[in-house]
Parts: C-alpha cells; structure tokens; sequence
C-alpha cells in the first residue's frame, strides 16, 4: 500500500501552497527505504504520471507541479534519474504526459538543478546544495580533529537539514575508506547518532546505498577503493552499526558494480588493527581501470 500513499500524499499537496508541498517532499524523503520501498516509491509516482490527464482537470498547473515533484525525487535519491523516460515512453506529442516528461527533463539539466530542486518550493534550508554539502563536511571534519559526537550533533541539528543526512553518512564512509585510522571514529558518531534516532535508520542505509552504488566513478581515482569498502563493512558489521540484512544489499549492491563481480572480503575478527590491515590491502588487489567500490562525491 506504500504507492497509494504516496499517490495520494502528492495528489493532496498538488492543490495546497508551497509550504505543504515542501513538507510533502520531505516526508517522501524520509520514508524513503525505511517506511516505503523503492520500488513502491517508483509506483506511486507511475500512477501520479498515469493521472496526469485527470489530474490537470482539478489542478490546471499539474504538469508544472507534478514534474517538480519528480525532479525533486531525483535529487533527493527516491527515483531513478531516468524513470520518466520510461512511464512517458511513447507519449503523443503535445499530450500533457510528453510536455511533463519534457518539463521533468529541463528541470534536471538545468544549471545547478540540485541546488534548484532543493528549493523548488521556496523554502527549506535556506541554503544551496553545495553549501550544505560544505557545512557537512565542515561537522565531520570537526568532529575528527576533536572527537566531540555531542558538538557534531549539536552542528547537524543546526543545519535543518534531516533529509539530508544520508550526506554525512555518505561522507564519513568516503573518509573512512580514505584514512582507516578514522573508522573507528566514524562509525562511533555514526552509531550514536542512529542510535538517538538523529540519523534515521534510512538515512543511514542511503548513505551506505550511495557509496557503493558509485564505486565504478570512485575506482577512477581510487583503484583501491573496492577492497577499501568491504574492510568498512566489516568494520560496520563488528560494530552492529547495520544489520545483517542491509549489510548483504551493501555487498550485493558493491559487487554488481565491480568488475569482476565480487567484493574483496578479508576474515575478519573485528579488532581495530585487523580492520586497519584490511584497509590498506596493496591497490593490486583491484586491477587499476577496474570498477571498484567507493561512492562518488556527485550528490
């Protein structure tokens, strides 16, 4: 029933003001993975496209609207980038469903789009998507030279920013497979942070979700970064930081994104220098030009 809601959230915020429909987009984001699967997030957006026609008639400015909606999903990491190319696929020209298709398309190549989108509604943060990216790298910075996770909370909660947490997490993982002595460090103010639910649980899997989704980009730079991922792993498993199950995604997820298929997995015993060890298996471990496992900084 999770496209229903969805369906019907996005239906009601179509015809309410700006600040209803950012709410609206950030509650989607929230859900996102925990309360509502991808797949039925994807569906629920079908059917919102498959409406269009009856949905113009009570709201004229639909397809405007509807199409800041998706856009918005794809920033914020709940749709596919390409997903309107596959509901609109072969709409007749000058149907409303090819001009949202279009409109969808110009919001996301557009100049700066993330920056946009995240303030399509007018309101949010209050700040642009790079400029959160910074100020979060700014607290995890912080944070490692003084070890503090209570002033790291108190400087993510000052951003506002709780749809976008999976930006933290994804940064310190990058930092973690980059500097293995930071591991430990990571994980602990990740952990606490989940565990005051500052980080949600989905929050926390996108950031994992997005670190091994763009291994390929990241092996570019970092041939390594394949063998440096699974020892994060394995330290995120010792530390009961995510469950068994996401853990196997995460695996799965870096694995289809290699080139040869697999993830290096090193034995481990889950001791700090054992995990350090891991980390610094020799770059020959994956080929240079293979694709390896580490996220992009693309947000």
């Amino acid at each position: 029933m999770g496209h229903y809601f969805v369906k019907r959230l996005v239906t009601l915020a179509l015809d309410r003001k700006d600040k209803e429909r950012e709410m609206a987009s950030s509650l989607l984001s929230n859900f996102y993975a925990e309360v509502i699967s991808a797949d039925q997030m994807q569906k629920g957006f079908a059917r919102l496209v498959e409406s269009i026609d009856d949905l113009v008639l009570d709201v004229p400015d639909a397809v405007e609207l509807l199409s800041l909606f998706i856009a918005r999903g794809v920033v914020d990491d709940v749709l596919p980038p390409a997903c309107t190319s596959r509901w609109a696929a072969g709409a007749p020209e000058g149907s409303n469903l090819a001009a949202l298709k279009h409109k969808v398309d110009l919001h996301l190549a557009a100049r700066h789009s993330a920056e946009r989108m995240l303030r399509c509604w007018g309101s949010g943060a209050g700040q642009s998507y790079a400029e959160t990216k910074e100020r979060i790298a700014k607290v995890l910075a912080e944070y490692l030279d003084s070890y503090d996770v209570a002033e790291a909370s108190r400087c993510l909660r000052s951003l506002g920013v709780p749809f976008f947490h999976h930006e933290l997490v994804k940064q310190g993982v990058h930092d973690a497979m980059e500097q293995p002595t930071h591991t430990d460090h990571v994980l602990r103010l990740l952990k606490r942070l989940t565990e005051s639910n500052e980080i949600t649980t989905s929050q926390l899997t996108r950031g994992f979700q997005r670190v091994a989704s763009n291994l390929p980009d990241t092996a570019l730079d970092n041939p390594a970064a394949q063998v440096q991922f699974a020892a994060v792993l394995d330290a995120a498993t010792a530390a009961k930081l995510l469950d068994d199950d996401p853990i196997a995604e995460l695996r799965a997820a870096a694995a289809a994104s290699g080139a040869d298929g697999a993830v290096p997995v090193a034995p481990s015993d889950g001791s700090p220098q054992q995990q350090q060890q891991q980390q610094q298996l020799p770059t020959a471990a994956v080929p240079p030009g293979s694709n390896g496992t580490a996220a992009g900084a693309a947000g």
